[in-house]
Parts: structure tokens; sequence; C-alpha cells
């Protein structure tokens, strides 16, 4: 009979694993970007879908091109390039991660405490498939972190969480070409300063800080916490194989303890 509570799941798409987060960092995230603090507690899909809804609609309505242009001085041009009719509806999207993340944080929270409390717990070291492979060990968290900084998703993909990679990369790469960043680098390159701000699309460059930051920090918190799992996954194994060799060590020394009163 499995536990009621799974400590963890391994599959050929990645890991997913119960321990302990922070809800204000959850809720930071989403500030940061909506969908981020979905990313961080480990729910993908949803992170995905409110990342997608959030620069879809952030795009559309203009939203941080006006944050750059009132940054800069010229509240006036902000207001004409905002679309109201799609501004009006980004603080529903905003306000709903922010909650729902740091709802989500608190009730992993809980769940990871009942879990290990539980008599029988389980653990995976490995998952085969015609296609891939996941395997638990331990793993260098600045290594994830380097990878992460090349390319966003590259650290995740170090750590074989393989959808979460592909989620975040995916966005990370749009973010990136849509901002003109590298046309920018090449101007930069050829010192044609003033040839960077007329190529720079900085309503979709201010999104490019919150997902490269977080794939940075997350793909060395998330190996952190591997690392940590698998140490665990260790000792319970350990504890397993030891309590399991007691009770057949006791019947042996019983005759044993037997004979010497006899004799």
């Amino acid at each position: 009979m499995k536990p009621r509570y799974l400590k963890m799941k391994l599959s050929p798409m990645g890991i997913s694993w119960l321990h302990l987060r922070n809800p204000w960092m959850a809720l930071a995230c989403s500030i940061a970007l909506p969908g981020l603090g979905h990313f961080y507690c480990g729910a993908y899909l949803r992170g995905f879908l409110l990342m997608s809804w959030e620069i879809t609609v952030n795009h559309l309505g203009r939203v941080n091109q006006a944050i750059f242009l009132t940054l800069m001085g010229h509240a006036d041009k902000a207001q004409q390039v905002v679309d109201y009719e799609w501004v009006l509806i980004y603080p529903v999207f905003y306000v709903l991660a922010m909650w729902d993340a740091y709802r989500l944080c608190v009730d992993l929270n809980n769940r990871c405490e009942s879990e290990k409390r539980q008599a029988k717990r389980q653990f995976e070291v490995m998952a085969l498939s015609m296609m891939d492979l996941t395997i638990l060990g331990k793993r260098n968290p600045w290594m994830a972190l380097f990878l992460s900084l090349l390319l966003g998703g590259g650290g995740h993909f170090y750590n074989f969480s393989l959808v979460k990679a592909v989620m975040l990369m995916g966005w990370h790469l749009a973010i990136w070409l849509n901002s003109g960043m590298n046309q920018a680098i090449v101007a930069m390159a050829k010192g044609n300063w003033e040839q960077v701000h007329q190529v720079l699309d900085y309503q979709w460059l201010l999104f490019f800080p919150s997902i490269h930051v977080f794939n940075m920090w997350n793909a060395y918190s998330d190996t952190v916490e591997l690392n940590k799992l698998y140490e665990e996954e260790q000792e319970y194994f350990l504890h397993q194989v030891t309590a399991s060799k007691e009770p057949e060590c006791r019947e042996e020394e019983a005759p044993c303890v037997t004979s010497r009163l006899w004799f």
C-alpha cells in the first residue's frame, strides 16, 4: 500500500518532490513576473499558463513600455501608448498569480510536514524509458547557476527537470529575441552606441531581468534541495535495511542464549 502523501515522483520528464518552501519568496517571484511563483512551488503548468497570459496581456496593453516611458520622465507619452482595454484586465492576472502562489506554497508546506510523520515513505532513485532517463544524485549548485547564466533553463536541464527547463527556456528565448538584445550587442561591439537605443524593444526588455535572475537562482536552489533529497533517501534506505535485519538477528541469538543457560 502506497503512503497517503508521496515524498517524490521520478519520471523521464523530471523530478517532483515535496520540500519546505518560503511562501513570501513565492509571492516575491510572482511580483517579479506572474507565474514564476508557481514554478518555484513546482506547479509548472499553472506557472506557464499564468506567465503566458501575463506576457500576452502586458504586451497588448503596452504596460512595460508605459512603465519605461514613465521612469524616463515621459508620463504624457506613456498615456498615449497604453491600450486601456487590455490594461484594465492586467491587474486581475497579477493579483491572481500572487495570491495563488502564496496559498499553494503554504498548502504544500503543510503536506510536507504530514508526509514526514508517515510510518512508511516513498522514495525513488531512477526512472527509465525508451526516450530518456532521470537519476537522483548529487550535483554542483554552482554548475547549475552557471549553465542558467549562459542560457535560461540550462541549469534545469542539468537537474533533469526537462518540463521546467523547456517552459522557462522557451519564454527566455522569446523575450531575448523580441527585445532586440542580439542586435544591441552587435551595435555595441561595432561602437554604434546611438543605434543601441534604436534596436532595443523596451516592451520586451523589461521582462528579461526577472526571468533571467529567476532561472539562475531557482536552478541553484533546486540543486541544493535535490542534494538534500538524495541524502534523505540514502538515510531512509539504510534505516529500512537495518530495521529489516534486526528481527532476524534476535531470532538467531535467542537459541544461543538458551544453550548457554542449559550448559
